[in-house]
């Protein structure tokens, strides 16, 4: 009766083992999964029973023995769980969460596409994304927290910058000259290992969205907006440059003055308050 007492006490021991090691790593994660660790305990409790079985114990020594090597196979068990499975659970749960804002940005740049159809021109803010489909965040970064609460809908203000639903990115919205830029950039518990999503919409209705393919949150939406600039843009702004050239080599003064104001008006013929400051 005292072995069988002390075989269960030994096993109960292990099992809490192996929840600590799973809660540590929860703490400091928030993702792995809570049927990872019933499969490490009871794994751990099965290399437990095959040692029992396989090794008998005649005297104390022996039983001592067996208790040792239990031990030896339980923490090299615990050791290549931490160093190998946990990061692959960990890497595996960043490309979901990737692919979860993948398609939130593709929502939202189909959203914009509808904006720019009805209004002719780009949106700027949440309000003007949320025309056509409800936009929604999080108070906060923190998954636990975002799980318990009701989303909330931001639809009815002029936010640029905001947490999604699920409290692993920060969304971004920036316009700049012809093209609107989003951004995803992990944040939270993912903020050193998540992906993060870049995508833009120009004023001719052409979008892409791209998966970044590093980790971390170093990185703002301004690196990408030069990164990938507008092809649009940069032809206009090449046609200005031809035009204002053009326009300097005019001897008459006023004619010049003219033309140079030509030449900015059609470089900002999206921005009527700035193109009509330019009058002959």
């Amino acid at each position: 009766m005292i072995r069988i007492l002390s075989d269960i006490f030994f096993l109960a021991l292990i099992f809490i083992l192996y929840l600590i090691v799973y809660f540590i790593e929860l703490f400091f994660v928030d993702v792995i999964p809570i049927p990872a660790a019933v499969i490490f305990s009871l794994t751990s409790i099965l290399f437990i029973f095959i040692s029992f079985s396989v090794l008998s114990e005649k005297s104390r020594q022996q039983k001592k023995a067996k208790y040792f090597i239990t031990l030896f196979f339980v923490f090299a068990y615990t050791y290549i769980t931490i160093a190998f499975a946990m990061p692959n659970y960990r890497e595996g749960y960043a490309k979901s969460v990737q692919k979860s804002a993948i398609i939130e940005l593709q929502t939202y740049i189909a959203s914009s596409k509808a904006f720019l159809s009805e209004n002719n021109k780009l949106p700027k803010n949440t309000r003007e994304v949320s025309t056509f489909i409800a936009v929604k965040g999080c108070k906060k970064d923190i998954p636990k927290f975002c799980r318990k609460n009701q989303p909330l809908d931001y639809s009815g203000v002029k936010l640029k910058k905001w947490f999604n639903s699920s409290g692993h990115y920060q969304i971004e919205i920036k316009n700049k000259a012809d093209t609107v830029y989003f951004l995803a950039k992990p944040t939270g518990y993912i903020r050193k290992y998540g992906y993060g999503v870049f995508a833009s919409l120009d004023q001719s209705g052409n979008g892409k969205v791209i998966d970044l393919p590093f980790k971390g949150d170093d990185f703002g939406i301004e690196n990408y907006i030069y990164k990938f600039p507008s092809r649009k843009s940069q032809n206009r702004y090449e046609k200005f440059l031809l035009c204002y050239e053009n326009a300097q080599s005019e001897k008459d003064l006023n004619l010049r003055t003219k033309k140079e104001n030509k030449c900015q008006r059609e470089r900002f013929s999206n921005y009527p308050k700035l193109r009509d400051s330019f009058k002959d």
